[in-house]
């Protein structure tokens, strides 16, 4: 006969329930339906039931959990698992767990410990309010959820509006002071289910030695109504042990294909001696999976003196005879242009541009830049229909002549741009106020100018139209 019956409304919140009873020894095993609960409830120490009843009619919980506690027969401990935020109807599937214990046992004091508390989870209680990570409830996803919204943040009030019976509550402070507080409050409260504060995993020791100590003394039959922790540590309070045998052997079934899960896997291959058999959804092979499984259970790993499987054991630092494709090869050199290790790479429209500007001038070689979207920079400077061309940024590039001094060219016999009497000559071309100084040069358009390009451009935007006739001509 199974030692602890836990009966849930969730498949997931159901198996990491039992793997908590796992932690302590105990053989637990996960079933869904009632011929599996016949089947395994003499051959385990905790079985685990999964109703999956979350979010049907109170009526027809009620009914399930019912049906599944009659067939599970008399277990020393029931934990009703719930939902560490609430949802579903624990209330009404509490009410079917203790209408059957009473009608079983009418004499016996059964009473009801609701610790939903899970500290691992962010899940706490705090003067009877249920907190995810600190917040209500009422002010969490949960509030919203489309199949069964959680209504009240406080635990009594979600029970009470599902259960008949009446509901008290133990704070924290109370908790905080120790196992013999909280036995003592325990007693003086006459109500039938009591919400206890908890915060840690310490709390929900206190709580647990407590419940243990009425057990013993006063003869106290608990139900626990919690998340899955907490009817652990009152498991263990109580002194359940696993039962005499041999551990069954475990047959897993992973659906999951992410890297974390695939680690987990590995492990259970060097730890525990475990043989996982490959299922290509696509092309699936049962017998072969059937084969290597039936291989697999019909012969235990051979372990050598170390107690660790052979194939497990770590190898001799000589590698000498290691084959030549089972070395990793060096890493690669880094080349010129690789982005550097540790980031992502440059977006594909950085392209290396020319040496060479359109001006003439060296920019410097590897230098890196993006291009325009579109046809290219060309498109930027076109004509509008209908409008004047668009101002080129280009003209402020060295050695790059002005456009629109192309289209107006100089008449035969004008002087060069800058050296008519409305237009003085550069700053820069006036020769020095000292004696025996050079006279000033004149330079044409065709001579390169020692003037910087900002300057040339703005000197030519300063002209508009043909320049003025000289009387001599070049």
């Amino acid at each position: 006969m199974a030692q602890v019956l836990v009966i849930g409304d969730d498949l997931t919140g159901a198996n990491a329930t039992g793997a908590l009873y796992a932690r302590l020894g105990l053989r637990a095993v996960t079933v869904s339906a009632l011929p599996q609960v016949e089947r395994w409830v003499d051959r385990v120490d905790v079985l685990v039931v999964n109703t999956a009843s979350r979010h049907w009619p109170s009526a027809r919980a009620y009914a399930a959990v019912r049906a599944v506690a009659e067939t599970a027969g008399r277990a020393p401990l029931i934990v009703k698992r719930v939902d560490t935020t609430l949802r579903g109807n624990p209330g009404s599937e509490l009410d079917a767990v203790l209408d059957l214990a009473a009608t079983r046992d009418p004499s016996a004091r059964i009473r009801t410990l609701a610790v939903p508390a899970f500290p691992d989870a962010g899940r706490s209680t705090v003067g009877g309010l249920h907190l995810v990570d600190g917040v209500p409830l009422t002010r969490t996803a949960v509030a919203r959820d489309p199949f069964d919204p959680v209504r009240h943040s406080r635990v009594a009030t979600v029970l009470g509006t599902q259960t008949r019976r009446t509901t008290g509550e133990l704070t924290l402070d109370v908790v905080e002071r120790g196992s013999d507080a909280v036995a003592a409050a325990l007693r003086a409260d006459p109500a039938e289910i009591v919400v206890c504060d908890a915060t840690e995993n310490d709390h929900l020791h206190t709580l647990a030695v407590a419940a243990a100590r009425l057990t013993a003394e006063d003869a106290v039959r608990w139900v626990a109504l919690d998340s899955g922790p907490f009817g652990a540590a009152l498991a263990a309070e109580l002194g359940l042990r696993p039962q005499d045998g041999a551990p069954a052997r475990l047959l897993a079934v992973v659906g999951s294909v992410t890297d974390r899960t695939r680690t987990q896997l590995a492990r259970t291959e060097t730890t525990l001696g475990a043989r996982w058999a490959d299922l290509d959804p696509a092309a699936p092979d049962a017998d072969r999976v059937l084969a290597a499984l039936r291989q697999a259970a019909g012969r235990a790993p051979r372990c050598s003196a170390s107690g660790w499987p052979r194939r497990h054991r770590r190898r001799p630092a000589d590698r000498s005879r290691t084959r030549s494709r089972h070395r990793r090869a060096p890493p690669a050199l880094p080349r010129r242009g690789d982005p550097p290790r540790g980031r992502r790479a440059e977006p594909r429209r950085a392209v290396r541009v020319r040496r060479r500007c359109r001006g003439g001038r060296h920019v410097g070689a590897g230098r890196r830049r993006l291009r325009h979207r579109g046809r290219g920079a060309a498109a930027r400077h076109r004509r509008p229909p209908g409008g004047r061309p668009a101002r080129r940024t280009a003209l402020r590039h060295q050695g790059r002549p002005d456009r629109r001094a192309r289209r107006h060219p100089r008449l035969p016999g004008a002087p060069a741009r800058g050296l008519h009497p409305a237009h003085p000559p550069h700053h820069r071309e006036q020769p020095m106020n000292r004696p025996g100084a050079p006279p000033p040069t004149v330079r044409t358009r065709t001579e390169p100018s020692p003037r910087t390009p900002h300057a040339r451009a703005s000197s030519a935007r300063r002209t508009r139209g043909p320049a003025l006739p000289s009387p001599s001509a070049p």
